[in-house]
């Protein structure tokens, strides 16, 4: 009858990854309301197209976002973000467009289940491993960033195969496996920086394994810790030769240029920890985050224990310290590659009690069935009423998109009214610009000294934009932005303004006499709010 189990197991774990896709189905959008993937997007196409990584743009009112540094070899600008994930987007690209990168994390997130349920079926039953995944897919947070269009996703599921293949490698020695776990965990540094930090993992792992294998002569067991720790040390050594060309040192990446990478101390983690609190024990970890701290510790042999104290510590102390700690998920997402330790840890713990089969499933039940309790609102919803507003902004930037895709041409010159200048700059090879940057006090405040719990911005960069608008008024940054149509217009490109039908005033109020407008896109928001598209033209 052990096919009969295996098909048990097989059709729970398809209900689990059915739960999950259900969820993205419901909550996928083409869009959304923020600039940040937009130098993921960017700089995947540039990939994708094979064109120099860097952009060179002289133009001041493009490329202002906070991740935007200037490259130390003058070539341009780039994304401060690690490169890795922005590869992966390139081959979505490929093979999907502009909307296609958008099912990179969905896809990530899938299998991150499967290497959770993978991990966790080395540490407990098959039963445990199930209400693990289950929980875990339950977790709005989870599934929220899953349909969303930044690393995090992706690197949780290179993290969580990672240390799959490194508990499995701690049982069996194999050289291979070794190599799969040091790549997998290597790989998940170029996704995220921060995934450097779980290296202290390898630690206990490598003691664990020569002391459970001392039958292995010692040349063995020395081949394979070093395919480990060469295999892992791959990819790091490509970062550490892609940040020698762009920001100038083998050690210096992208946050360093604008000061993250040190904003690091341990007065942010004591002024951070209500904010901790509140991340794992009423967003990702709801019902878990007491009981999976227990289940840390207290089961397993010693090296299993100290790897999961390892993998949990790195993770919290590292985001814990960090200086940018604002009470949502801008800063609750830093903690999901912690995540699944917890949900691991907890039902391991029951899963390892000393009671009858019946008891310890129907605890895991209900440990599983809290967490969805507790999660089901936000995860059944794709725009629960605390993330209404995000939903819409996201609906609206994908249909501008799609709007502008279809009625624009590939080139074309738009000016948008805030949030189309998110995503839409990355489409076809549009030039988008906010018209909210073309005003004097919007400038002042984006680019004046920095903000508590606000993103840093590169240093010399921040001050050349402050300095912009200082030395501006309204007129002469209105009179820049007809440059920039004029200039457009005179090279036979397409130019239009992307508004709300509330701000068709702007057009007739602050538009050269000799330039007229044509309607030529018009929607309807889930707000009921109407957007147009217009084409600027001669008269």
């Amino acid at each position: 009858m052990k096919w009969l189990r295996w098909a048990v197991i097989s059709a729970a774990l398809v209900g689990v990854l059915a739960f999950y896709a259900w969820f993205q189905v419901r909550g996928f959008v083409t869009g959304y309301p923020e600039t940040d993937p937009d130098g993921y997007f960017i700089l995947a196409k540039r990939m994708a197209h094979h064109q120099p990584w860097a952009v060179h743009e002289p133009d001041p009112f493009l490329y202002q976002g906070h991740f935007w540094v200037d490259a130390a070899d003058g070539s341009g600008v780039i994304p401060k973000f690690a490169p890795g994930y922005s590869m992966i987007l390139s081959l979505f690209y490929r093979f999907g467009g502009d909307e296609g990168m958008f099912l990179a994390s969905p896809v990530f997130g899938g299998l991150a289940l499967l290497g959770l349920f993978a991990l966790t079926r080395q540490w407990m039953s098959a039963a445990g491993a199930l209400f693990t995944c289950a929980g875990f897919a339950s977790c709005w947070m989870f599934e929220f960033y899953a349909t969303y269009p930044l690393a995090h996703v992706v690197q949780l599921a290179f993290i969580v195969w990672g240390m799959a293949f490194l508990w499995r490698w701690v049982e069996n020695p194999d050289p291979l496996v070794a190599i799969a776990a040091g790549l997998t965990l290597g790989a998940a540094c170029t996704l995220r920086h921060s995934s450097a930090a779980l290296a202290i993992v390898l630690l206990p792992a490598i003691a664990g394994m020569w002391w459970y294998r001392w039958e292995l002569l010692p040349g063995r067991r020395l081949f394979t810790i070093a395919s480990l720790l060469g295999a892992y040390a791959a990819c790091p050594l490509l970062m550490a030769f892609y940040n020698r060309h762009f920001f100038g040192s083998f050690t210096a990446t992208g946050y360093s240029l604008t000061g993250e990478q040190t904003a690091l101390s341990v007065t942010n983690l004591v002024n951070n920890l209500p904010v901790i609190q509140r991340a794992l024990g009423e967003n990702l970890a709801i019902f878990i985050w007491p009981i999976g701290l227990v289940g840390l510790v207290a089961v397993g042999p010693w090296h299993s224990r100290l790897m999961r104290v390892a993998w949990f510590a790195a993770v919290f102390l590292l985001y814990g310290s960090y200086y940018y700690a604002p009470q949502h998920g801008g800063y609750y997402r830093f903690f999901l590659p912690l995540a699944p330790v917890l949900y691991a840890a907890a039902f391991l713990l029951i899963d390892r009690c000393n009671a009858s089969c019946v008891a310890r499933w129907t605890a895991m039940a209900l440990l599983a069935g809290g967490v969805l309790y507790f999660n089901w609102g936000q995860v059944t919803d794709p725009a629960p009423s605390h993330r209404h507003s995000w939903y819409q902004k996201s609906n609206y930037v994908a249909t501008a998109a799609r709007v502008a895709t279809s009625t624009l041409e590939p080139d074309a010159v738009i000016f948008a009214w805030p949030q189309g200048e998110c995503h839409v700059g990355t489409r076809q090879r549009f030039s988008v610009y906010n018209l909210e940057s073309f005003s004097r006090e919007w400038g002042l405040k984006a680019f004046g000294p920095p903000q508590p719990n606000e993103p840093l911005m590169q240093e010399s960069r921040r001050v050349r934009l402050l300095d912009l608008y200082t030395k501006s008024d309204d007129a002469a940054l209105r009179a820049m932005r007809d440059q920039i149509m004029w200039r457009a217009l005179a090279g036979n490109r397409e130019v239009a303004w992307i508004i709300p039908t509330s701000k068709e005033s702007l057009l007739g109020d602050t538009l050269p006499a000799a330039l007229h407008t044509r309607l030529v896109g018009q929607w309807s928001q889930l707000n009921g709010q109407n957007w147009c598209i217009y084409q600027i033209v001669r008269r």
